[in-house]
């Protein structure tokens, strides 16, 4: 067999792009990519508080929602703390009285 390589297939070429055009093709992708990300907000306009937050209903209905965002994990979260250092307690408490159950029964 006339190989010149270990990852040539039949027609004696690798398969895979030349160099110089991978780089070019990314530089290509690369840089139109960039430039949709720059442009993109300017044509959708994408900020929303900028445009809409004018009116004090809009700033309320803002500042409601994020408070709401904020809190509403904190008290899920506190709440099953509260809920799990409760039954923990519970436990603690008739595994006591059963201790105490079996200790009067002797």
């Amino acid at each position: 067999m006339n190989r010149k390589g270990p990852e040539m297939g039949r027609t004696g070429t690798t398969g895979r792009a030349p160099n110089r055009l991978l780089r070019r093709s990314k530089a290509w992708i690369f840089a139109a990519t960039l430039s949709g990300i720059l442009w993109m907000p300017s044509l959708a306009q994408a900020c929303a508080v900028c445009f809409s937050g004018r009116s004090d209903e809009t700033r309320a209905a803002f500042v409601s929602t994020t408070a709401f965002m904020t809190f509403l994990p904190m008290l899920l979260i506190g709440g099953a703390i509260w809920w799990f250092r409760r039954r923990v307690l519970a436990m603690q408490e008739a595994e006591r009285e059963r201790a105490l159950k079996l200790v009067r029964s002797d």
